[in-house]
């Protein structure tokens, strides 16, 4: 019989609602991890990186894009050396 923590994969949601005005959010569920969060423009431009420390469960995480001009992103959630998930979303008005 596996651990249960061998068995569940970490996990990263499409962003909702997309496309936004304001901001946006999505779910990803980590085990005990480190999270890079970086968003790119339409150009490949680092927009914006962050690191944090999760622990094991579900989080939400909010992406405030006031600051942002309308357009393509590209958003990549690195979680510990081995699990990368990218996702596309687009910023309107």
């Amino acid at each position: 019989m596996s651990n249960v923590k061998e068995v569940l994969k970490s996990s990263v949601d499409q962003v909702s609602p997309n496309p936004f005005i304001d901001q946006t959010s999505f779910n990803m569920f980590v085990q005990n991890s480190e999270v890079k969060l970086k968003i790119f423009d339409a150009t490949g431009q680092l927009i914006l990186s962050k690191t944090s420390k999760y622990e094991a469960g579900e989080h939400q995480v909010i992406i405030n894009g006031n600051s942002l001009p309308e357009g393509a992103y590209i958003y990549r959630v690195e979680i510990g050396d081995e699990e990368t998930f990218s996702h596309r979303f687009t910023k309107i008005r």
